[in-house]
């Protein structure tokens, strides 16, 4: 319990202990002093470098026996031996020599419920971000999932959860872009999206998300409509001509869209799932004093849905936060009101 306490504090305590740790677990108390030390381990590497390059850290704490059954599947880049290293506080340095052959993404640790470091294992070439990367990792390994990432982040995951735990800014939190990703999927069910269209566009705004990219899209009925009223400009005659629009969201790959999304100004879909316009400049009418939190960008964002009632509007911060205009309501991690 002093291990929980101290890799999560007592806010995450009860979520860890209950939700997370179960199914195949043969003993709790193991499984949950294996995943504090592994969590309080990722800690002290989030800062260090290994020649300049920042350490990064993945692994799979995995039920009793599982190793056994399932190590054919996976190539062992270290395959260890009895005495097995073991995740503790005393036993660390022997990782610390082994995090040298990882590198945080395409290799894995597996370690077993009770703390012994069975293998390092190869991956070969898996989802390039992070959440991505979660999600394919659970679907290959039994029990949680533990990742660093670039951001010095720690993201645990498992079957037992719909999203991750995130430690972001020193601070332990559920998935913040839980809430506005499915508020956004509604919106765009209710426009008729296709489904992999949905898909794409909510994985490439929770890359932008993840990663600290930042974005800001519309999808609405009518573009050169919402060009009008909101009378737009065209930030980038440098890039957007030599686009083939409209295009299919679903058309292009996540990390393609990423980097167009990444470019200024507002990037417009319409209620098909066709990117349409991108990079402009928008000047819609002021509403009072609006107030709300954000700068220029999310100021915009709001009075282009007090203007565009129709539209979903969606928003990211440089620091991560996802807001949703859509349907008379404003989304964020901290709940939904009407604007």
């Amino acid at each position: 319990m002093d291990v929980i306490a101290d890799a999560f504090g007592d806010e995450g305590l009860a979520w860890i202990l209950y939700d997370l740790i179960g199914g195949d677990f043969q003993d709790r108390a193991d499984s949950a002093a294996t995943l504090g030390l592994t969590v309080r381990y990722c800690r002290r590497i989030l800062t260090q470098h290994i020649e300049g390059v920042p350490l990064q850290l993945q692994c799979a704490i995995v039920p009793r026996g599982w190793w056994e059954k399932n190590q054919s599947s996976f190539p062992a880049l270290l395959k260890l031996t009895p005495p097995y290293a073991r995740i503790s506080t005393l036993a660390s340095s022997r990782l610390d020599q082994m995090i040298h052959f990882s590198d945080g993404a395409s290799s894995l640790f597996v370690i077993e419920e009770s703390g012994d470091i069975r293998a390092l294992v190869d991956l070969a070439q898996g989802p390039v971000y992070t959440r991505p990367r979660i999600d394919y990792l659970r679907s290959k390994f039994d029990g949680i999932v533990i990742s660093t990432d670039e951001r010095r982040q720690i993201w645990i995951h498992s079957n037992r959860k719909l999203s991750p735990l995130i430690l972001a800014e020193d601070r332990w939190q559920l998935d913040p872009a839980h809430a506005p990703l499915q508020v956004l999927r509604g919106a765009l069910a209710k426009r008729q999206w296709p489904e992999p269209a949905i898909d794409r566009l909510r994985n490439v705004i929770a890359v932008l998300s993840d990663e600290r990219i930042g974005g800001f899209l519309i999808v609405c009925a009518d573009p050169p409509d919402l060009q009008n009223q909101l009378k737009a400009a065209q930030l980038r005659q440098d890039v957007s001509p030599h686009f083939a629009l409209p295009m299919a969201a679903d058309a292009v790959s996540v990390p393609s869209l990423v980097r167009t999304f990444s470019l200024d100004g507002a990037h417009i879909f319409d209620n098909r799932g066709n990117l349409c316009l991108l990079c402009q400049m928008l000047n819609p009418p002021a509403f009072g004093s609006d107030v709300g939190h954000g700068g220029t960008k999310h100021a915009t964002a709001r009075r282009a849905a007090k203007t565009m009632r129709d539209a979903a509007v969606i928003v990211v911060s440089h620091d991560g936060p996802i807001t949703v205009y859509a349907d008379g309501d404003v989304t964020t991690n901290a709940g939904t009101r009407a604007y």
